[in-house]
């Protein structure tokens, strides 16, 4: 089994879209995520203001899903395929820039 994080940065849409975007990533998006084959938990996080500076970080909300998983590059895929496809996605979130993704393999120790 292969053990990951999977680090999604991202933003609403616009300000005034904030609220929305988080009650639909909180009570929607999180479901989602936390149901896809594989994910063990997915937790989101916030830039505090004093820690936002948009020139060096233009992503405020972090989401980090953990993965156990046989194949972690078709569960990753999967993962990313799912969120493609929801509608909010789309509505919700700044698409430019993009969402920042990386995955993080746990290595033994």
């Amino acid at each position: 089994m292969a053990r990951a994080i999977i680090a999604i940065a991202s933003n609403p849409s616009s300000a005034d879209a904030e609220p929305a975007y988080n009650d639909w990533y909180t009570n929607t998006h999180l479901a989602e995520i936390r149901s896809a084959p594989g994910v063990i938990g997915a937790h989101r996080y916030r830039l505090p203001d004093a820690q936002v500076t948009p020139a060096e970080r233009p992503h405020r909300y972090l989401t980090l899903v953990e993965l156990d998983v046989e194949d972690l590059r078709t569960a990753v895929i999967g993962l990313l395929g799912r969120a493609a496809a929801s509608p909010e996605a789309a509505k919700w979130m700044e698409l430019d820039p993009m969402p920042a993704v990386t995955v993080w393999e746990r290595l033994p120790g």
